[in-house]
């Protein structure tokens, strides 16, 4: 997860911390999760647990997944992912993987494999550095 993903749940927490006047004190109260669990979930030392997503909702009265929505990146668009490098495209698959699973990452790369085919033509995805960083396998 990276820490711009990680910064827009910081945000949303702190934003609603501010319009409901409370301090982290308060949110850990009435949550049950430790100043220094939501202080590093924040920062990205902690991962998002399911149960601490789960109270982190019903505190702020957030509807379920929330969270999860928060710590999933907006896909790139076609011409984002015309203009990425294979590396790039490996990297982003994996994300995709780690936070939607294995069947989302091989839809999103059979999606890439036909943007960058369309856009750069045949040879880009029988490059070597398609076939190294990507894998035809996948697409």
């Amino acid at each position: 997860m990276s820490d711009e993903d990680r910064s827009a749940l910081a945000r949303r927490m702190e934003d609603e911390n501010i319009r409901r006047d409370v301090s982290w004190e308060e949110v850990s109260a009435e949550s049950g999760l430790s100043t220094a669990l939501l202080r590093n979930i924040r920062t990205g030392k902690s991962p998002v647990t399911r149960k601490s997503a789960h109270k982190i909702e019903l505190f702020y009265g957030w509807p379920a997944g929330e969270v999860q929505r928060l710590l999933t990146p907006a896909d790139p668009s076609d011409e984002e992912i015309a203009g990425m490098s294979a590396r790039e495209l490996a990297a982003y698959a994996l994300r995709v993987e780690r936070t939607r699973g294995v069947e989302a990452r091989r839809a999103w790369l059979k999606h890439a494999y036909a943007v960058w085919r369309e856009a750069l033509g045949p040879a880009a995805t029988d490059s070597p550095e398609w076939q190294v960083e990507v894998g035809h396998s996948d697409a």
